[in-house]
């Protein structure tokens, strides 16, 4: 069941264009675009970043470029809740941000670890 959510989520991932920081509606799954960006500031978005919100709780980030972390707290989402995060690749526009969030971690009370996969 897990595979098949990733799987899921990356058809919508790469068919989404637009961003939004705003809450989810807390039921059943949904993808959040953090930032949709690339690497240039002139476009006035933050980078490529997604959260996959299961039940009211974020679960899955997909990758955190420039700007995703501060699309992620201001989405209400906790790194508590994180089960995994996924890298597409190693850029620094799908990964900038994610030292952020794991140092975001530590006044959260993060108990567990987060395992991360990419490439």
């Amino acid at each position: 069941m897990f595979w098949q959510i990733i799987m899921v989520v990356f058809v919508m991932v790469f068919s989404i264009s637009e961003t939004y920081a705003e809450s989810c509606s807390g039921r059943g799954i949904e993808l959040q675009v953090l930032g949709s960006g690339g690497p240039e500031v002139q476009d006035k978005r933050a980078s490529s970043g997604y959260v996959i919100w299961q039940d009211g709780k974020a679960r899955i980030l997909i990758d955190c470029g420039g700007g995703s972390a501060l699309r992620f707290g201001q989405s209400n989402a906790q790194m508590t809740d994180l089960h995994v995060g996924l890298f597409t690749h190693f850029h620094v526009d799908h990964a900038a941000d994610f030292p952020v969030l794991v140092k975001s971690s530590f006044f959260e009370d993060r108990t567990r670890p987060l395992p991360v996969f990419g490439p």
